[in-house]
C-alpha cells in the first residue's frame, strides 16, 4: 500500500543542491546533510525516511554501505559525474543503490528517478507486510511485485539510452558552436588591435564580445576535450616545444584579465630552455585552465603565481593564488566533472580540472593540490615529456 508521507534526505556539501531538491520536491518533505557524518544523524532521529539521495560526499562508500546495513528499507540514489561503470558497479553491489543520476541531470529525469525510488520504496514495504500470509496470496504479490520491478528496470534502461542520447546531442551542438565562436572571437581580436577609431563605449562592447566569446569558446573546448577523454579516444601529439614560449603566450591570453582584477601576478620559469616533447595543444590547454581557475578564484588584489621547473626527464609547473581555499573534503573532489567551489561560485562548467588531470595523465604525469579554507591554494602537475625513441617508434607504427 503506497504511503502518502514522503520524506527525502538530500546528502550534499553543496547547500544549492538541497535547495534543488527542496523546490523540486516541495509535496515532499525534504531533509537535508551536508556531510556523511551528518546524514547518520539524521537518519537516527527520523525513521520512516525512504529515500535517500548522495551527492559524492566524502566517505560516500562507508555511508551508502551503512545505510544499508542499518536502514534496509531506505532506497538509495546517487548523483554522479565521473565515476566509471565498474566503480558504480562495485557500489551497487556492496551499498544496493536503487539507481546512479548522472550530471548534468534534467529536471524531468530526476523526477523520474526519485518517482521510480518511491514505488520501490512502496512495493518493498508491501512484499514485507504479506509475508507470513498464505501462500496463494504472497505468491500473487510476489508475482505483481517481480513484474513492475521488471518494468522500472526497462524504464531504467530507456533513461540510460535517453542520457547517451542527450550526451551525443551536447556533442554534436558543441563542434557545431566551436567554428562560428572562433571566428567571432578572431574579428573581436582584430578589431581591437586594429587602428579603427571607436568611442570609449564602444571599446568596451568589443572587450566583452571578446570576454564571453572566449569564455564560451573554452567551454565547448572542455566539452568535446572531455569527451573525448571519456571515450578513450584522445592521443598524444608530441612536438618539440619550448616551455618559456608555451607559458608565455598562456599568460598574455590571461593577460587582461589579471590586469581588470589587479591581481599580483609573477612568474619563474627554471631549468632547462631546451625544446621536450610534449603536446603542447593539450599543456596549453592545462595550463590556462589552471591559471583560469586562479584567477577566477581570488579576489581583486589578490596574487597569482606561476612557476615551473624543466629538465629534459620532468616538467613540474606550480600555481598558487590567494583564493578562497578548498575544505579537506573539497580538495578531494577538486579534479571530478562538474564539480565548482566557493560560496558565489565563478562562472564555468565545472570540466577544467577534470580535463588538467586527463591531460597531465595522459603524459605520465600527476597531479596534486594542497589548500586550506580563506588561505589560497596551490595546484601542482607534473609532466614526463616523451623521449625521441619512444616517439619514433609510436609514428612507426601508425
Amino acid at each position: 500500500m503506497a504511503t502518502t508521507d514522503r520524506k527525502l534526505l538530500v546528502v550534499s556539501e553543496e547547500r544549492f543542491i538541497q535547495r534543488y531538491f527542496e523546490v523540486l520536491f516541495k509535496a515532499h518533505t525534504v531533509l537535508g546533510a551536508g556531510s556523511a557524518a551528518a546524514a547518520a544523524e539524521v537518519l537516527d532521529r527520523h525513521c520512516d525516511i525512504q529515500v535517500v539521495v548522495s551527492d559524492e560526499v566524502a566517505q560516500l562508500a562507508d555511508l551508502l554501505a551503512r545505510i544499508r546495513k542499518e536502514h534496509p528499507r531506505i532506497v538509495q540514489v546517487v548523483l554522479t559525474g565521473h565515476a566509471p561503470a565498474d566503480a558504480l558497479q562495485a557500489l551497487k553491489d556492496r551499498a544496493g543503490v536503487f539507481r546512479f543520476v548522472f550530471k548534468p541531470f534534467s529536471n524531468p529525469e530526476l523526477l523520474h528517478t526519485i518517482q521510480q525510488a518511491l514505488e520501490f520504496h512502496d512495493l518493498q514495504e508491501e512484499r514485507r507486510r504479506l509475508e507470513g500470509q498464505d501462500h496463494e496470496s504472497a505468491a500473487a504479490v510476489e508475482h505483481r511485485v517481480q513484474h513492475r520491478l521488471d518494468q522500472l528496470e526497462e524504464q531504467n534502461r530507456q533513461l540510460i539510452e535517453v542520457s547517451e542520447l542527450k550526451d551525443e546531442m551536447v556533442m554534436v551542438a558543441a563542434h557545431d558552436l566551436r567554428a562560428p565562436l572562433s571566428v567571432m572571437v578572431g574579428y573581436a581580436t582584430i578589431l581591437a588591435e586594429s587602428e579603427h577609431s571607436l568611442s570609449a563605449e564602444g571599446r568596451q562592447m568589443l572587450s566583452r564580445i571578446h570576454f564571453t566569446g572566449t569564455r564560451l569558446l573554452n567551454m565547448v573546448h572542455n566539452i568535446l576535450s572531455l569527451a573525448a577523454l571519456k571515450d578513450g579516444k584522445d592521443t598524444l601529439h608530441c612536438r618539440e616545444t619550448r616551455m618559456r614560449e608555451l607559458i608565455h603566450a598562456v599568460v598574455e591570453t590571461l593577460r587582461g584579465r589579471l590586469e581588470s582584477k589587479r591581481l599580483d601576478f609573477s612568474l619563474r620559469i627554471a631549468g632547462s630552455d631546451e625544446p621536450i616533447l610534449v603536446d603542447g595543444i593539450k599543456l596549453e590547454r592545462v595550463l590556462q585552465n589552471l591559471l583560469s581557475n586562479a584567477i577566477a578564484y581570488t579576489p581583486e588584489g589578490g596574487r597569482v603565481a606561476l612557476e615551473c621547473q624543466v629538465t629534459p626527464e620532468l616538467v613540474t609547473v606550480k600555481v598558487r593564488d590567494t583564493g578562497c581555499g578548498l575544505t579537506p573534503d573539497q580538495v578531494e573532489h577538486a579534479f571530478e566533472r562538474f564539480v565548482r567551489f566557493g560560496t558565489n561560485m565563478a562562472p564555468g562548467s565545472g570540466l577544467g580540472l577534470a580535463i588538467v588531470k586527463g591531460f597531465v595523465e595522459m603524459h605520465g604525469g600527476a597531479v596534486a593540490v594542497e589548500s586550506a579554507p580563506g588561505k589560497g591554494s596551490t595546484f601542482t602537475i607534473t609532466i614526463v615529456p616523451a623521449q625521441p625513441e619512444r616517439v619514433g617508434r609510436a609514428r612507426s607504427g601508425d
